[in-house]
């Protein structure tokens, strides 16, 4: 992979860390699936995005709880069928 250098505010910046770290996420890995997710025909990681999407708009939460590849494997499935 290779870095890149972007400019942006420092409050969205702010808000864009911590939104990646209550979701356990990198700031890097999140930018890397929002912008393949826009640019790509079939993004890798958009079923990711969406599953999170959902489980915002369900008002679910891990609770600090760490996920299980199943539950991963089953929502990717779910949001390809759609």
């Amino acid at each position: 992979m290779k870095n890149v250098t972007i400019t942006i505010d420092e409050e969205t910046l702010a808000v864009g860390r911590e939104y990646a770290r209550t979701h356990h996420v990198s700031f890097s890995k999140m930018i890397r699936g929002l912008l393949g997710s826009t640019v790509m025909r079939e993004p890798r990681t958009s079923w990711a995005y969406e599953f999170i999407i959902s489980a915002e708009k369900a008002g679910k939460k891990s609770d600090g709880k760490k996920g299980r590849h199943e539950d991963l494997d089953h929502a990717r499935l779910k949001s390809r069928k759609q």
